[in-house]
Parts: structure tokens; C-alpha cells; sequence
């Protein structure tokens, strides 16, 4: 059977891994790990449920076989039932990806949940636009009874910046404790992760669990944590960081949060802006050329200066280069969520009007070319599956069935 077991090592003297080791028969075994600082070894939890949490999507994946795993150590009861609920709503979507998965584990426990009235938090902070305006939300009280108490931060290598890019990732440190110890907060903690090293995946599915499992990993000191989102709310089990399935993440004795599932980017852009402590370091860029900080020409560059741009921000942003229209639409072709991005800064304006007029339509221009784009395209594809049900030569006993079929595709629009 396929067995999941846990350790926990110290791979130099000032480092602490605790990592979850897949055997599968006949494989080689896969080890995926967090690793921080000794330093803070006394925060960290003693339950292994944040490593079910990193290599869920792992389990979940379809080719392993069958979905039974073996857990060599003890789970929390809630945490059990939920991820394989979890896997069994990640299979409906993605059936060629994913599988329903079933945890044997050598023991359950229940802790007690938590009652604690304090709402002291680790947040994940990256230095982006969603981790600024999580720490902005949570500072002035944005999230009603949810708003928490920040008094730790943690930053994750290996997700936008490689494990071997250590001198970037110092440079990101450096100007997150900059912007940290201005807010009157401590420097942050690099965690350490090698789960985009192992295996082929889809970093846009992952991301939330391994972004949940970092801040799980602190429950020994903090039982909430909170993080930014992507992308508002809309009801599809599409991406890491969904409203719908993160919560089945969570074992029974921590709480976290996820900011800004009911604010769109161009909004969230106009509240962090009133914050210049958060402005002086943002980093939004993940291109290799940018060194930890933001190259100004890529698209999402572009793309978050027409963010501030329609949240009627003109002041100086930390970026190579400055706004430019024809740089910014020069990328094509859009995609679907870039679109939606784009579209959002436009419902923006409808309310504030603070996009230049001549902009403004530009960027309609080329929402409009992208749909018509999409309609040609399904257009032709339509066509041709009318030609192959046509002419694809059959056998005489189904040329009546065939005829059927192609009148039944004429009556598409």
C-alpha cells in the first residue's frame, strides 16, 4: 500500500525540516518539506497536519493508482473527513488530474478547538499587492469580527522565487523587513519549501495549500493566521486560494482567513495606496530579470500601474519603468483571467471616472477584439466539426445516425 510518514530533521545547525516522505511500491520515494530557522522552533506545532495539507495534491494525483494511503502517524479527526471531501471535489472538476483519495491512519486525535478571545496571527507576506492590502485590512479593522492581530509574518521561498535564487530572495527579505519593522512588526520568517522542485504540477492548484500549510506549521504559538487572495469570489473550483474549499483545509484547533475575496485588484490598489510604509517596497513582479523587484515591463507590471492609475493614485510606485500603453498591449494574446483583471479595472472607473478618457477606450478596444477573437475561433470550430461529421467516411449501417448528428450541429448558432 502506499504510506505517507513523517520526520522532522535538522539539516544544518540553524535549520529545522519537517517533511512527509510518499512511498509508492516500485518508486522512489518523494520527499517534500518546510524548513525555518531553529530560532523559531518553539512556535512550531507538534501535530503533523500542516504535511498533509503541503502534499494534498500529490496524494489527490490520478496516476498514483488507486486512492487508498496508509498514514504512518496521527491526524486530526476533522482534518481526515475534510481533505477527503477535498479530494473528492477537486476530482469532480478535474477528473483527468485528480482522484478521490482514502486516509488510513495509525491513530486519530481531537483537539480541543480553539477558544482563545485573543486574535494574535501569523500572516503570509510576500510584499505583492494581496499580502499588502491583507496587512492594510487587518490594521484598520476592514474585516469586521474577522480582523485579526498581526504580530508575526512569514515569507515563503520556493513558490515565484527558485530554492537555488538565494541572493533574490535575500534582496525580497531585505525590503519585507523594511516595510515590517516601519509597520512596527518583527522581520519576517523564510520558510523554505522544495514542493515546486518534485514532480510536474499546477502551481495555480497547489498555491493555497502550501501557502496554508506554512502558516499551519506556526500553530504551536498562533491559532489564526490569514493570507491575501487572488481574485474576488466568484463560485468556481478553478484555482488555489478558492472561498469554496480552503476552509476544508483547516484541522479543528486552527483558524485562518483569506482577504480580499469581495474587493476587486483595482480596489484593493486604492486602499494600500493611502499607506505609504506598504508603497515604498511593493513587489509584484515574478520575471527572473527583476532581481526581487519589478522589472516595470511585463505585463503584470503594466498591468497593476493601470491598477493605480484607475484608483486615481499619481504617485511615485517602485517600478523600472513607467506606465506605457502600447508596451501593455502589445502582448497578445489575452486569456480569460487576465481579461476578467482588465475588466475589473474598467467596473472600477465606471464609479471614480479616473481612467484617461483616451486609455479608457483603449482598453475597450481591446477587451472587444478579444471577444470577437473568441467568437471567430468558436465559429470556425463549429465548422469544422460539421466538415468531419460530413465526410469522415463510416460504414452504411450508421450513415443515418451520422445524418442525424449533422443536422442536429446545424442548429448551433
Amino acid at each position: 500500500m502506499k504510506t505517507v510518514s513523517f520526520y522532522q530533521t535538522k539539516p544544518a545547525p540553524d535549520t529545522i525540516r519537517r517533511s512527509a516522505v510518499l512511498q509508492v511500491p516500485h518508486k522512489d520515494p518523494v520527499e517534500l518539506y518546510l524548513e525555518v530557522p531553529a530560532s523559531y522552533g518553539r512556535d512550531l506545532t507538534p501535530y503533523n497536519d500542516f504535511l498533509v495539507v503541503l502534499i494534498v495534491f500529490r496524494l489527490i494525483e490520478s496516476h498514483w493508482g488507486d486512492g487508498d494511503w496508509f498514514v504512518a502517524g496521527e491526524l486530526d479527526e476533522r482534518l481526515v473527513r475534510q481533505v477527503e471531501e477535498y479530494s473528492r471535489i477537486w476530482s469532480f472538476n478535474f477528473p483527468r488530474l485528480y482522484q478521490p483519495i482514502r486516509l488510513h491512519c495509525e491513530s486519530l486525535h481531537t483537539p480541543t478547538p480553539n477558544t482563545l478571545q485573543s486574535k494574535e496571527a501569523i500572516a503570509a507576506f510576500s510584499g505583492g499587492v494581496d499580502a499588502c492590502f491583507n496587512l492594510y485590512g487587518h490594521e484598520h479593522k476592514l474585516f469586521g469580527l474577522s480582523s485579526l492581530d498581526i504580530r508575526r509574518c512569514l515569507t515563503l521561498h520556493g513558490a515565484d522565487i527558485p530554492l537555488e535564487d538565494q541572493e533574490t530572495f535575500s534582496r525580497v527579505v531585505t525590503n519585507i523587513d523594511n516595510t515590517l519593522i516601519q509597520k512596527g512588526l518583527p522581520p519576517t520568517i523564510p520558510v523554505r519549501t522544495n514542493f515546486r522542485t518534485k514532480g510536474e504540477h499546477v502551481w495555480e492548484h497547489c498555491a493555497s495549500s502550501v501557502l496554508l500549510a506554512s502558516l499551519m506549521m506556526f500553530s504551536g504559538r498562533f491559532h489564526f493566521g490569514s493570507y491575501g487572495t487572488n481574485d474576488p469570489c466568484l463560485l468556481s473550483c478553478s484555482r488555489g486560494l478558492s472561498y469554496e474549499t480552503d476552509h476544508l483545509l483547516l484541522p479543528s484547533y486552527f483558524e485562518a482567513y483569506g482577504s480580499g475575496s469581495t474587493q476587486g485588484r483595482t480596489e484593493r490598489c486604492s486602499l494600500i495606496c493611502r499607506d505609504t510604509i506598504l508603497m515604498s517596497h511593493l513587489r509584484v513582479c515574478w520575471q527572473k530579470g527583476a532581481c526581487g523587484g519589478n522589472c516595470g515591463v511585463c505585463e503584470k507590471c503594466q498591468r497593476t500601474l493601470l491598477n493605480f492609475i484607475a484608483a486615481g493614485y499619481r504617485g511615485q510606485l517602485p517600478f523600472q519603468h513607467a506606465f506605457d500603453a502600447d508596451l501593455l498591449f502589445s502582448e497578445q494574446p489575452f486569456d480569460d483571467e487576465r481579461v476578467s483583471m482588465y475588466e475589473d479595472i474598467l467596473t472600477y472607473d465606471k464609479s471614480h471616472h479616473t481612467l484617461p478618457v483616451e486609455l479608457k477606450k483603449r482598453l475597450q478596444r481591446e477587451l472587444l477584439y478579444f471577444h470577437r477573437r473568441c467568437q471567430n475561433r468558436s465559429k470556425v470550430s463549429r465548422f469544422l466539426l460539421r466538415f468531419a461529421i460530413l465526410f469522415l467516411p463510416l460504414s452504411s449501417w450508421r450513415k443515418s445516425a451520422r445524418k442525424r448528428l449533422y443536422l442536429n450541429f446545424r442548429q448551433i448558432p
